[in-house]
């Protein structure tokens, strides 16, 4: 599924199905970077859930920029904005306790990128975080012991009320509710959801790839590299 956003073609002439997430506060090679870039995914997120700096993912993004792959950039810190990348993210948390992470840090970031975002390709990238052993559940403060119901009434704010045609289901560290993210994707065929958490396996990856756009494999590339290799190829 290609996806084309308000601002212009996101992954022009892409079927983007999977993608590796490179967390800039981790260490990793040179070899094993090209190592991905040439496994067969079909691109990269930058982006992570502690010590993420402008000086880490600079560093990170000047390692990567030569492939042709599209390199996607979740910015998650105001102050930690990077030039360069393909697409931004811009995430809000839809289960958060937090207003930090459904408005405030927007606020903030507007009025210092206000004049940039004009041109800059971007979209609001909307998380449903549902493990609660997580970094990114304890940073954003999420609510995590959802109902089904629950579930489908987030989805549905962000997709039919605030019509955001993307959706990240995200269980970072553990691999998620497979009936849970199937339910998802029925009663929202249109939008394009990103799936993260617990891929360890191209098993897995098919799995789950049956019922979301793009399977993200983040964790296990700093666990059992080998293993991430063979994610790739769903």
């Amino acid at each position: 599924m290609a996806y084309t956003n308000q601002n212009g073609c996101l992954f022009p002439n892409r079927t983007i199905r999977h993608m590796f997430k490179l967390d800039p506060n981790k260490p990793i090679s040179d070899s094993q970077l090209e190592q991905l870039i040439h496994s067969g995914t079909d691109g990269f997120v930058v982006g992570g859930s502690d010590g993420v700096s402008e000086q880490k993912v600079e560093a990170l993004y000047r390692r990567i920029q030569h492939t042709s792959l599209p390199l996607c950039y979740e910015m998650t810190q105001a102050d930690a904005f990077v030039f360069g990348f393909d697409f931004y993210f811009i995430p809000i948390v839809l289960n958060t306790t937090n207003l930090d992470w459904i408005g405030q840090r927007h606020v903030q970031a507007l009025q210092i990128y206000d004049s940039r975002l004009t041109w800059l390709p971007y979209e609001t990238l909307p998380y449903l975080i549902l493990n609660p052993n997580c970094k990114a559940a304890e940073l954003t403060c999420a609510k995590t012991d959802l109902t089904i119901g629950e579930v489908l009434a987030y989805t549905q704010l962000s997709t039919e009320i605030f019509h955001i045609p993307l959706l990240y289901i995200e269980y970072s560290g553990v691999y998620g509710d497979l009936t849970l993210v199937k339910q998802i994707a029925i009663r929202h065929p249109n939008v394009h959801i990103f799936y993260g958490g617990g891929i360890v396996s191209r098993e897995q990856a098919e799995e789950m790839g049956r019922y979301v756009q793009t399977v993200v494999v983040g964790n296990v590339i700093y666990q059992d590299f080998e293993r991430a290799l063979q994610t790739v190829g769903i």
